[in-house]
């Protein structure tokens, strides 16, 4: 009976604990779904501000719409571009066409020049037998000597050999001279300035090398790119298409910009080559410097 009355009582203080835990449990669930509550609320609210804002949004994108597809009206248009677009092809097409002609004139003109400066009869002759690797036309794809006498001739190579000034050699310094210490020393500092350049040289120039390995197709797709961005088809298709004054405008001015950066690039490219070989020229005049320092170096007096 005292074992039954001893079960009892630890099933109530059980039952008690358990209970007590379900409130406390329900009190707390009740504290965070309160929070949850308020958190929940207050991002509706915010949601719903957003929502609130739509049609001003919206009104704003339809007003955008509509300027896409404005189409070109004079009276509202700052630049009367309805009226002067023709004008404008005209000029574009006009420097453009000039730019191709003058291209392709300019490498005829080289014909010419070079045909009276080695002689017309020293050309039909072939001689001399290296002319293509003196030429700059060779790297125009206007070899003078076509086809070249030679066998097995990277006649463009042979240019950018010539051009670059590696042909100039001088003598490497050696441990053995004899001359004073500050006479080799002034050699070495001239040898290893005049070989620096000269590398040099060869950098910049062998990009004009690998131009002439593709300048055929290179010179074919610039002349599509900047007769299209020029022709009338194309000026007539952007002002017709259904997109707003300003991007009209843009996509002009794009092709404008084209075809001027173009003529820009090739011109940087020519003044680059023209300072390296402004290089080379200074390279092979320094020859008389070099037999006087060599002299001194090696002991020579002088």
């Amino acid at each position: 009976m005292q074992q039954l009355f001893s079960t009892v009582k630890t099933l109530g203080k059980i039952t008690t604990a358990a209970l007590l835990t379900l409130f406390l449990g329900i009190q707390s669930a009740s504290a965070q779904q309160q929070v949850q509550d308020v958190s929940a609320e207050n991002s509706l609210t915010s949601i719903l501000a957003i929502v609130n804002q739509l049609p001003t949004y919206l009104k704003g994108v339809a007003n955008m719409a509509v300027t896409f597809l404005a189409s070109d009206d004079q009276s509202s248009d700052p630049v009367n571009w309805s009226t002067n677009w023709t004008n404008e092809q005209t000029w574009l097409s006009g420097l453009s066409t000039n730019a191709l002609t003058n291209q392709a004139n300019q490498i005829t003109l080289q014909q010419s020049l070079l045909s009276s400066f080695f002689g017309a009869a020293n050309i039909s002759a072939g001689n001399p037998q290296n002319l293509n690797d003196i030429s700059f036309t060779t790297l125009l794809g206007q070899p003078l000597l076509s086809p070249d006498p030679r066998s097995g001739v990277n006649a463009s190579l042979n240019y950018l050999t010539n051009a670059s000034s590696l042909g100039v050699s001088y003598t490497t310094p050696s441990a053995g001279w004899r001359g004073t210490q500050q006479a080799q020393k002034n050699y070495i500092g001239f040898y290893n300035t005049i070989t620096a350049v000269q590398t040099y040289n060869a950098y910049v120039l062998s990009g004009l090398y690998e131009d002439s390995q593709t300048l055929s197709n290179d010179n074919s797709l610039r002349s599509q790119l900047i007769t299209q961005s020029s022709n009338a088809d194309w000026f007539t298709s952007v002002i017709t298409n259904d997109l707003g004054w300003v991007l009209r405008q843009i996509l002009l001015f794009s092709s404008q910009t084209y075809i001027l950066m173009d003529q820009l690039l090739q011109t940087q490219k020519q003044m680059l080559a023209t300072l390296a070989m402004t290089n080379s020229l200074l390279v092979a005049n320094s020859g008389f410097q070099a037999s006087s320092l060599l002299s001194k170096a090696q002991g020579g007096g002088g």
